[in-house]
């Protein structure tokens, strides 16, 4: 019997729970085969998980993440000027903060995860995006 090779929002979540280091090259493939989200499905309150993957903004972000929680709303996403935009050829949901030269993405992994990118070209410069997610704060 064949068995049914994993999607890749299976494949997203497995990385997540892969202790230690994660290949880069290999994550950011997996985020390629993600659908986008909507604006929309981002309204709510969610949490920030880093995924290592080595990048030199990743301790900085992880010694501010204990303070962090993201709540989206229609009004914020607005504000924010939440964008559907095409990266690395294909679509994900943006924000773009006024004044800011970040971009965050966002691709769908299931209800309650999605899959996301920072790209700071100021501070990063040519590190690539830092990779991380949100779950869905229940209750």
């Amino acid at each position: 019997m064949e068995s049914i090779p994993p999607t890749p929002a299976q494949k997203y979540l497995a990385l997540t729970q892969t202790p230690g280091q994660l290949d880069r090259a290999e994550l950011e493939t997996i985020y390629d085969r993600l659908n986008p989200v909507s604006p929309t499905f981002l309204d709510g309150e969610w949490s920030i998980h880093l995924l290592d993957t080595g990048h030199p903004a990743q301790a900085i972000a992880e010694d501010g993440l204990p303070l962090i929680r993201t709540l989206f709303s229609l009004e914020e996403t607005e504000k924010n000027k939440v964008r559907q935009v095409k990266f690395h050829g294909i679509g994900a949901c943006a924000v773009v903060p006024d004044g800011q030269d970040r971009v965050d993405r966002f691709r769908y992994v299931n209800e309650s995860t999605v899959a996301a990118t920072n790209e700071y070209k100021p501070y990063y410069r040519d590190s690539g995006v830092l990779h991380f997610y949100l779950t869905r704060v229940r209750g």
